[in-house]
């Protein structure tokens, strides 16, 4: 299979889709998450793989918004582990560093230890290819934030490992596809996309058909309209199957009362000991 993720070879996306398809297939970088989503649409690739949440630094809207806003599913889930390294060329130590170049979410994981070593941040489109960047530009007194991975594939060194601001950092990605994912059984989760009408009570009516039929909502995230200031469009995560005839039941109130619905698939909930 084909699967595309955003950045380069050694970047967490990539780390994290060969966990969840497996190595045995054919990995293709692109430079941004909307060129993921174009991917997949266009069928150049069967599957795109892209964040979603951090654990420290909430969510990947870029990711909300293409899917909420496009016409892929969500196909399934994974969750990584992110442990950060300052990396750099051999034999640079940690005073010789005046910058770092890294993908700004990683910046931000990365932020107590960035001002405390007084480093000037300069973000970059991806954190592999900001460790490619300095190796390419020979850029001796920068370092880069980015995976032990990263380091192995650019040629680079470890400066420092573990500098992110909390140990407990993990990133959620999606595995997006053109078809709707309906899986079933335990450990079944289910997304979808809908704008309420613009009147009291719409969003708690809303939730409440889903309370009403005992299901559990365990996300919820609002995204600005294009072209409707101060309106907005909610995606959700609720526990169970569309398969199940509570869950059906409840996408059916919603989708009559919201001025829009979208179901975006049922997947297996990823597992991962925290």
């Amino acid at each position: 299979m084909r699967i595309a993720f955003q950045g380069v070879h050694g970047a967490y996306s990539e780390a994290a889709a060969e966990k969840h398809f497996g190595r045995k297939n054919r990995f293709i970088g692109c430079y941004n998450i909307a060129d993921v989503f174009s991917a997949v649409e266009r069928g150049d690739v069967d599957f795109g793989f892209v964040p979603v949440e951090n654990s420290i630094e909430g969510p990947v809207t870029q990711t909300y918004d293409s899917l909420v806003n496009g016409k892929l599913f969500v196909h399934g889930e994974n969750i990584i582990r992110i442990s950060h390294c300052l990396i750099g060329f051999g034999g640079r130590k940690l005073r010789n560093i005046s910058g770092v170049y890294s993908h700004p979410q990683a910046l931000a994981q990365c932020s107590r230890f960035i001002h405390r070593n007084r480093m000037v941040e300069i973000p970059f489109y991806d954190t592999a290819a900001s460790a490619k960047h300095i190796k390419d530009e020979g850029l001796k007194d920068f370092g880069a934030i980015a995976s032990e991975r990263a380091a192995r594939a650019y040629g680079l060194s470890v400066i420092m490992r573990g500098i992110e601001n909390d140990r407990m950092n993990y990133t959620r990605f999606f595995a997006i596809s053109r078809e709707m994912e309906a899986h079933d059984g335990k450990g079944t989760k289910s997304s979808f996309a809908f704008v309420t009408t613009n009147k009291p009570g719409a969003l708690y009516n809303a939730i409440g058909c889903f309370v009403k039929n005992g299901i559990n909502m365990t996300y919820l995230q609002s995204r600005p309209i294009i072209g409707k200031p101060w309106n907005y469009i909610f995606y959700a995560e609720c526990e169970g199957s569309m398969k199940s005839r509570p869950m059906s039941r409840a996408c059916e109130e919603l989708a009559k009362n919201a001025k829009s619905f979208r179901f975006l698939g049922s997947y297996a909930k990823a597992k991962v000991r925290v």
